[in-house]
């Protein structure tokens, strides 16, 4: 009886204790969260998950302009998805390292593209964490987002000092290069799988909700606070936002088969066209039009004067990629897959086929995006997979295959050339480095 009654009262010590302890940690967890920095950074390179932090936001005061985006997805605000510089001596290129594993494919959505400068590589992984890697491939440091079952898939912006980007918990992130601590964080919604924009000192950003809708907001470049939220558009948001300076336009498409045009002052609706199908890769303007695909088999250019079509062609396979031009050219290249999975290259001003390549295996080029590199002052090609395990640069004129390299698995999102390296990020496992030297 002595010992029941003893244990009786040591539960019930207990159970208050932890019934305090448990309040205590509820109502303090935002001071908590927006004080210590450890609660959810990681420098190390465990696995280790962290709390998801609150919003913070407005901690940096250093105004941003345009001229310190150091990189961007696709290139530019028109996603027209080249590199300017000469591709030297890339018949002797090899892969120099692979990074640690990233990727576990939990989500089939396209892996984000590695953003490069001088400072680094990083690149988000689809189980949440975010990394910066040196230049050897050695991690500097890693964050992460949250336990999430998507991770993060939008391709991060590269700022003078900072990094950002956004991640499938609907958090958008500007941490520091240097050790990845945050500068702000500012929640959106569930959802944010898209790349970033920064123009006239701004963030353009797309964001889905969990009740399948999405929207365009304009966030304060220093702040992240929201300068305006556009409409919603009626089903959730994949594609990155494109804009038009020009017409004081912003581009995106949706899952409802929708391409969509705000004003990029107020977040105004303009314009909505039909896209013929589900739209997951990014627009890209050039030539006088808007560009872009579906999961409807289809392939158009809009002329962004008068937004009417100005052609509409049929392509062999369902696409989500992004199309890449090739400066001073009328060409325009965009990958489908399907029963048949390939790349084809059309002239921009009349819609007709001027070549394509068919690849085989279609789990190398479900989910990619080519993107047009110099292999000489006055020669262009397209690098991309053309098999399982091949990555290709062909030559954008005729698609005669200049080179290969044996890499294992296959890449989704798009390659990214910086200063005669080539980074891609495996579908499932690493981000892969190959140069000269």
């Amino acid at each position: 009886m002595v010992k029941s009654r003893r244990a009786l009262i040591q539960w019930t010590l207990f159970a208050a204790f932890t019934i305090c302890f448990g309040g205590f940690v509820l109502l303090n967890l935002p001071t908590l969260s927006k004080q210590s920095s450890s609660i959810y950074h990681d420098g190390s390179p465990s696995r280790t998950y962290h709390m998801v932090p609150q919003l913070t936001s407005g901690v940096s005061n250093e105004v941003l302009t345009d001229q310190d985006v150091t990189w961007m997805y696709r290139g530019n605000v028109y996603r027209q998805g080249f590199s300017n510089e000469v591709l030297k001596n890339y018949q002797n290129m090899k892969v120099q390292w692979s990074s640690e594993e990233i990727n576990y494919s939990v989500h089939r959505a396209s892996k984000a593209t590695p953003a490069v400068d001088d400072s680094g590589i990083y690149v988000g992984g689809d189980d949440g964490w975010f990394y910066a890697f040196e230049p050897d491939g050695r991690v500097r440091w890693k964050f992460f987002t949250s336990r999430t079952d998507n991770g993060i898939h939008g391709s991060a912006i590269l700022i003078k000092d900072r990094v950002c980007f956004g991640s499938y918990n609907g958090f958008f992130y500007c941490l520091k290069k240097s050790n990845g601590e945050p500068i702000w964080i500012i929640r959106l919604a569930e959802a944010m799988g898209s790349s970033p924009t920064f123009f006239e000192n701004d963030f353009f950003v797309s964001i889905e909700t969990s009740d399948v809708n999405g929207y365009i907001a304009r966030l304060n470049g220093t702040t992240g606070e929201i300068k305006w939220q556009s409409p919603w558009v009626g089903e959730q948001i994949h594609s990155s936002v494109t804009l038009d300076p020009e017409h004081r336009r912003v581009f995106v498409g949706a899952n409802n088969g929708r391409m969509f045009a705000f004003h990029m002052d107020t977040g105004a609706l303009l314009w909505t066209g039909d896209a013929g199908g589900a739209m997951k890769g990014t627009a890209t303007i050039a030539d006088g039009k808007l560009f872009f695909s579906s999961w409807g088999s289809r392939f158009e250019a809009v002329d962004l004067t008068t937004l009417k079509p100005v052609w509409q062609v049929k392509i062999p396979g369902v696409s989500q990629s992004s199309p890449a031009i090739v400066p001073g050219s009328s060409l325009i290249g965009i990958n489908y897959h399907g029963e048949k999975s390939g790349f084809v290259v059309y002239n921009m001003g009349t819609g007709k086929v001027l070549w394509s390549h068919e690849i085989f295996d279609s789990k190398a080029l479900n989910l990619q995006s080519a993107t047009a590199v110099r292999v000489s002052e006055n020669e262009w090609a397209f690098l991309q997979m053309c098999e399982m395990n091949q990555l290709c640069l062909m030559r954008a004129q005729d698609g005669k295959v200049l080179k290969t390299w044996t890499v294992k698995g296959f890449m989704t999102g798009a390659p990214t050339v910086y200063k005669n390296n080539i980074f891609i990020n495996m579908e499932y496992g690493s981000v892969i480095r190959l140069s000269a030297n």
